[in-house]
């Protein structure tokens, strides 16, 4: 029988929380400045002269694009011809829209023509643009292994929605198309991704995936993943790239133990720390030695100028989260993502709106000196701390099994105590 160890009710050891002022308020603003700061005109320019091909730039730049796909991911509109309807408006009255006086048709045209490879370029020199000012808070509790590992990075793949919008290639085809699919490398100490690459076949092996995006690396680094990686071929990769791995292993791999370094009783069980061989030496592999909900548009470039634009916008968000806990007091794990992202959107949101009542006073004004309040006045531009921290779970999550049941529906009226109920529900 399988021993039943303890379920973590929270991210952070329980005593490692720091404790909360009373009524601190935190400012979400910076998470806009960040992204613009880093997202540039030059920074796209200088990527689109080293990696284009065959593309133009016209009004629709590289820039013009994937600052409007960021703006989707922010302002969230219903459909693109909402967000191509801002772009369209007079110049200099949103920060974030670019201003584009060309037809929806046009951009179409353009997007679809754009590469999704030059938005990972772009996605890539924004990273390492931000990388020196991402500070290192995230998991401040395991000093001992960052003074081990520089760099801590944790592997993952994941297949995208279902296409909405059907293209025409795919209409006579009864069956559900996917959008494709990504693999993203997370940056444990900086809370950032730090690659991010899109696929636009939805069926390629996540593990095939993860080989080819190896190289990037740096050595000395470990790697983090699920058991899908514990396999000798990947074993192997990152022996040559001088890459560490630490990956649940699963029952498809032979395993010979070679020398028990170490044994020892934690909270979680007994732990041994074994040196093992993985793997048989057949098919010409050595053994080794070891321990974005919301898809606009369907065409794959569209897709990828998507995937790119929201691992920026959520970078620059994770590097506002750090920055609100370090001047709140607290750890950046202590708030919650799911509450501070909507925020931080709102703001940026409200943010641009209060620039354009600002240039409209000042145009019916000219020549003077209007002395106006200053962003902060905006009511999102900020928030009370405790609206946005993760609150412990004090039980362990509750599992619901699978009812069949659950598939068919039925009244209130239909179930104990409906009609009751229904009887002070006056209908309209």
């Amino acid at each position: 029988m399988a021993r039943k160890y303890p379920v973590p009710t929270s991210a952070i050891p329980k005593g490692k929380e720091r404790p909360v002022r009373k009524d601190a308020r935190v400012n979400l603003l910076p998470m806009l400045d960040v992204l613009l700061k880093h997202l540039t005109p030059a920074l796209c320019k200088a990527v689109f002269k080293r990696h284009r091909k065959k593309e133009r730039e016209r009004k629709w730049t590289l820039y013009a694009v994937t600052l409007f796909w960021a703006a989707m991911i922010i302002r969230h509109p219903p459909a693109i011809d909402h967000g191509l309807a801002e772009t369209r408006k007079g110049r200099g009255r949103d920060r974030l829209w670019p201003r584009v006086q060309v037809s929806a048709r046009a951009f179409y045209k353009k997007a679809a023509g754009l590469r999704a490879d030059l938005f990972l370029a772009v996605y890539e020199t924004f990273v390492a643009s931000i990388l020196p000012q991402a500070p290192q808070t995230y998991a401040s509790w395991m000093a001992d292994l960052r003074k081990q590992f520089a760099d801590v990075l944790i592997v993952d793949g994941s297949r995208l929605d279902a296409l909405v919008h059907q293209l025409k290639m795919l209409r006579p085809n009864r069956r559900v198309a996917l959008a494709g699919c990504v693999t993203v490398y997370y940056d444990l100490w900086r809370g950032i991704p730090r690659r991010v690459f899109f696929y636009a076949d939805a069926a390629k092996a996540e593990l095939t995936r993860a080989l080819e995006t190896l190289k990037w690396l740096p050595k000395g680094a470990l790697l983090v993943g699920d058991r899908l990686y514990a396999s000798v071929k990947f074993f192997a990769a990152l022996s040559a790239l001088g890459v560490y791995g630490v990956f649940r292993l699963n029952g498809l791999l032979k395993v010979r133990r070679v020398e028990v370094l170490a044994r020892h009783q934690d909270r979680w069980g007994f732990v041994e720390d074994a040196l093992v061989e993985v793997g048989s030496g057949q098919r010409g592999v050595p053994c080794q030695t070891l321990d974005l909900h919301t898809l606009h548009a369907s065409h794959p470039n569209l897709i990828g100028q998507q995937v790119y634009a929201a691992a920026m916008v959520y970078t620059a968000s994770r590097i506002a989260q750090a920055g609100i806990a370090e001047k709140a007091g607290v750890l950046p794990e202590q708030i919650s993502p799911a509450k501070l992202f909507p925020r931080l959107a709102q703001a940026a949101n409200d943010y641009c709106v209060s620039q354009i009542w600002v240039m409209k006073a000042r145009a019916m004004n000219p020549g003077v000196d209007l002395k106006l309040p200053g962003y902060n006045v905006v009511p999102s531009s900020h928030t009370r701390l405790r609206a946005i921290l993760v609150r412990r779970r004090l039980t362990e999550r509750r599992r619901f099994r699978f009812c069949p049941s659950r598939r068919r529906w039925t009244s209130i009226k239909h179930v104990p105590g409906g009609p009751t109920l229904l009887e002070s529900v006056h209908d309209g």
